[in-house]
């Protein structure tokens, strides 16, 4: 069985974590890293912990490196909590990723749509209807946007927007 430590970090997070020795005598190398989180139904007030990915887009997987000064505490997970961070690990690996790429996405988009509109809307355009997302579907997007109008007539190609 896998040996699972607790980590406090100084900046105050808290990990759940397997650690792997690194090239370097002043890193960890943190396999499966999990951040603590704490949650609180906001019905019934009652608080929990959760493990989130701690580096969930992190190009190496699995695998986080952390310089050792950054650790202010180490120490072992007991079983109750290693039974958790197996099954929350479990969950991540097969859901995890996806929810958070559907989230980015749904967010990107959001905020595409709502630039459109203060594009729009700065160009003396009125938007017909106030709910954005109605308005950018894509059959109100034609080939006579007057978004695509707009740029082609006020922005060039080296422009960048905030």
């Amino acid at each position: 069985m896998t040996t699972l430590y607790h980590i406090k970090l100084s900046n105050g997070e808290e990990l759940i974590t397997e650690l792997r020795p690194a090239t370097s005598s002043d890193e960890y190398i943190l396999k499966n890293p999990m951040i603590i989180q704490d949650v609180q139904d906001p019905t019934t007030g009652i608080t929990a912990i959760v493990l989130l990915d701690y580096a969930p887009f992190n190009e190496m997987k699995n695998a986080v490196f952390l310089n050792k000064s950054q650790v202010i505490s180490k120490s072992l997970v007991d079983t109750a909590m290693q039974d958790y961070y197996r099954s929350s690990l479990d969950y991540s690996l097969l859901y995890g990723h996806r929810e958070s790429m559907t989230k980015i996405k749904r967010a990107a988009d959001n905020l595409a749509l709502y630039t459109k509109s203060r594009v729009l809307e700065s160009a003396g355009y009125k938007l017909e209807d106030s709910n954005i997302e109605e308005y950018f579907t894509e059959e109100e997007l034609t080939e006579d946007d007057p978004f695509e109008d707009f740029f082609s007539e006020n922005v060039s190609a080296n422009t960048t927007i905030h």
